[in-house]
């Protein structure tokens, strides 16, 4: 998998996860959240195939956690 292979997506990796525990915490509707965030595992991270991608995909994720 691309995430143990590459330092910068695993970096992109821990800050989109921290992003999303700050959002559990805030959040009333974490079940919400936890679908959400399966939803986009499966619809886009998953369908990277490349570095850039990845990169992209977890800058954006994390952003969007900042909106719940």
């Amino acid at each position: 998998m691309i995430l143990c292979s590459n330092d910068r997506v695993a970096r992109a990796d821990a800050l989109m996860a921290a992003a999303f525990r700050d959002a559990f915490n805030r959040t009333d509707r974490r079940e919400a959240l936890i679908q959400d965030q399966e939803r986009w595992r499966k619809g886009v991270r998953d369908q990277c195939v490349d570095v850039p991608c990845l990169l992209r995909v977890y800058e954006d994720r994390a952003s969007e956690l900042e909106t719940w």
